[in-house]
């Protein structure tokens, strides 16, 4: 049962991360078009890197139902932070 509680927190962790590096990107992107600024596309870069990561982990933990938590939970909670500092008030 706490090996399942586990993988289903995992992926959802996963998902998570995949949509909040998804979300951000599309950010940086939009923030790009304005500014023309070239450390918005290196952000950007590092966004979709993230959001990969999520997706990858999401098919692993979907198809072979395997999860890295300490991973995906410290990725989901860097991601968190990055959303939360450029949210606006």
């Amino acid at each position: 049962m706490a090996d399942a509680l586990a993988l289903n927190l995992g992926v959802l962790l996963a998902i998570a991360t995949l949509g909040i590096g998804l979300m951000l990107l599309l950010v940086s992107v939009v923030s790009y078009a304005r500014l023309r600024s070239v450390k918005l596309l290196f952000a950007g870069g590092a966004f979709l890197v993230l959001a990969a990561e999520g997706a990858l982990w999401t098919w692993r933990g979907i198809s072979e139902r395997v999860t890295d938590l300490p991973n995906v939970a410290l990725n989901a909670v860097v991601l968190a932070f990055l959303y939360l500092s450029v949210a606006k008030r």
